[in-house]
């Protein structure tokens, strides 16, 4: 009986040295890899998207979930790479969108004579968004956009994804965006 109780501890005292080593050495390492833009979309946090376009050659998309948060970022041309990994996620709209357009400005995709087109994805929560672009915005000495509608669907045939499902269509949106934002 003793012997078997000494087993138990044994292993015990594995499993929790096992344990031990994974939460306080293994996950923050990998975190520590990891960059802001490198995760996948959690498609169930999902609450609306826009995309902007600046100069026709920027192209990339905020979204944000209900507590009105960007917690991932699209990115659809190679211009956009800029961004990528740069602690947007997590941020507010105000944070995200003034960290956006100050890091756009520091590599010469935004000044005052820019072309910029906002595309919403829904309504949910696009009126808050909007207040915080505008106001980010002028301070750049921009104070006219253009304004379209998409839906997913759409989005995703010009992509070529041929996705249907709102679950598929943003994992295939983000494994086509994290190629782009690689190619810097």
């Amino acid at each position: 009986m003793e012997k078997k109780i000494k087993i138990v501890f044994e292993i015990l005292f594995v499993v929790i040295a096992i344990f031990y080593y994974y939460k306080n050495i293994f996950v923050p390492q990998f975190r520590a890899k990891m960059g802001s833009s490198d995760y996948l979309i959690q498609t169930e946090s999902y609450s609306n998207m826009v995309e902007l376009f600046i100069d026709e050659k920027v192209n990339f998309a905020f979204v944000w979930n209900r507590e009105e948060k960007i917690y991932h970022m699209f990115f659809f041309s190679e211009d956009s790479a800029c961004l990528y990994n740069k602690n947007i996620e997590g941020k507010s709209f105000d944070s995200a969108i003034g960290l956006v357009f100050q890091l756009l400005n520091e590599n010469n995709y935004l000044n005052s004579g820019s072309s910029i087109k906002i595309v919403r994805y829904g309504a949910k929560d696009y009126q808050d968004f909007r207040n915080s672009f505008v106001t980010n915005l002028n301070q750049y000495g921009i104070f006219s956009f253009l304004e379209e509608q998409n839906t997913l669907e759409r989005k995703s045939q010009e992509l070529g994804l041929g996705e249907t499902k709102k679950k598929s269509l943003l994992l295939a949106m983000d494994f086509y965006s994290k190629e782009r934002g690689k190619l810097r």
